[in-house]
């Protein structure tokens, strides 16, 4: 994966047949707010295939494993955007139909190959099945460009073309591996801080034990810090966690405390008496909860505790939103956080964020996705590497 030899950008494929794996699989969420991050993704590479008269065949999958036609996770949407990303018509047609379409396809042509998950030979566990359902592909298609970051290897659109046709890793594909490559061999600058939220609470422990000798500090925000919060016997209001994952938590709080490394976690929130109105948010210290609430974001003094630590730090991995950031009453928290690190950090700082409900949040709050010096597109994936 390292060899360069494999990277589209040390090669020129002229005039080809491309077949291009993409990691389209998108939350319907996202599209709404707008995060179009995995569409954006794949652009560079496929314009520089235009560019090179290419052609260009586009497979991916989106949702659960289905075995047929399910209308809501269609890519025709994804398609339309693309569309508008590529400024040309992204054609389109199911896997099973698709002979004559790419038969007849013209040099800077690009066709979208409908959701492969309604297929299940895609995912299939016997190579026979996934060689047939992957014929018309391997029958035209001259090169195989894998995009589809995140995506499992065993899948036919990338096990059988992988093995089949001269393969390339794309242009984003090579981001991820140099930004793992940058941060898993220590070539980043201190102070190194890790920013950690959402709901993923054993996701968000993962990450940390991957990354725990190399940073020097970690904030948590959103559910996992309530969860870390009880680990260390502070009430959660009508939060309630499960005694493994409590014991999961206290290993980690164990570890950083035997490698000298702070875990900070917020000393106020702003909460609620009824998830379906967040209208009435009262801001309280966080030892204070009762047992009626529910803390829905972190709280303004914790805010100014945080922004001293990423102000000050010169690399931050961000993967997680530090509330209920979907609300307008609930968002300020990782609206702020985000700012912070877009904005505020030295200029010279890398910046990176991981996970879909991080690339949702800098969407839907408007933090500039410039300022960041890389958004994954699989933070699974991301953490697996790491190690």
């Amino acid at each position: 994966m390292n060899d360069d030899k494999n990277y589209l950008s040390s090669t020129k494929i002229d005039s080809k047949v491309v077949v291009l794996r993409a990691n389209l699989d998108i939350p319907a969420f996202n599209l709404q707010v707008g995060d179009h991050t995995k569409i954006q993704a794949i652009v560079p590479t496929i314009n520089s295939l235009i560019a090179n008269n290419c052609k260009v065949i586009i497979l991916a999958h989106c949702g659960p494993q289905l075995d047929e036609h399910v209308d809501e996770f269609s890519l025709m949407d994804i398609r339309f955007l693309l569309g508008k990303y590529l400024a040309k018509q992204v054609k389109f047609v199911n896997a099973k139909q698709s002979l004559n379409s790419i038969k007849y396809l013209e040099p800077k042509d690009v066709l979208m190959v409908e959701n492969l998950h309604f297929n299940p030979e895609e995912y299939s566990s016997e190579y026979a099945v996934q060689e047939k359902f992957m014929h018309n592909f391997t029958s035209f298609g001259e090169v195989f460009i894998n995009e589809a970051f995140g995506v499992n290897d065993n899948y036919a659109s990338i096990r059988i073309l992988s093995s089949k046709l001269k393969s390339y890793y794309g242009l984003h594909y090579e981001k991820e591996i140099q930004s793992i490559l940058k941060i898993s061999t220590g070539k980043l600058n201190s102070p190194f801080l890790l920013v950690v939220g959402g709901n993923n609470i054993l996701s968000k422990l993962t990450l940390i034990r991957k990354l725990i000798n190399k940073v020097d500090k970690i904030i948590v925000g959103g559910y996992v810090a309530l969860a870390f919060l009880y680990a260390k016997g502070v009430e959660c209001g009508l939060c309630k966690f499960e005694e493994s994952t409590i014991n999961e938590i206290q290993n980690v709080l164990q570890l950083a405390k035997d490698l000298h490394k702070e875990i900070l976690l917020p000393i106020d929130h702003y909460c609620v008496k009824n998830l379906s109105n967040y209208t009435s948010t009262v801001e309280i210290n966080t030892q204070h909860i009762s047992g009626d609430l529910y803390a829905v974001d972190i709280g303004p003094n914790t805010l100014i505790m945080f922004r001293e630590l990423i102000e000050s730090s010169s690399t931050i991995i961000w993967s997680g939103p530090m509330g209920i950031f979907e609300n307008e009453n609930s968002n300020k928290g990782t609206e702020a956080i985000g700012e912070y690190i877009a904005l505020s950090t030295p200029k010279d700082a890398y910046k990176v964020v991981l996970g879909d409900a991080t690339s949702a949040a800098v969407a839907l709050l408007k933090i500039k996705q410039k300022r960041f010096d890389h958004i994954s597109i699989s933070s699974q994936k991301f953490v697996e590497l790491l190690a």
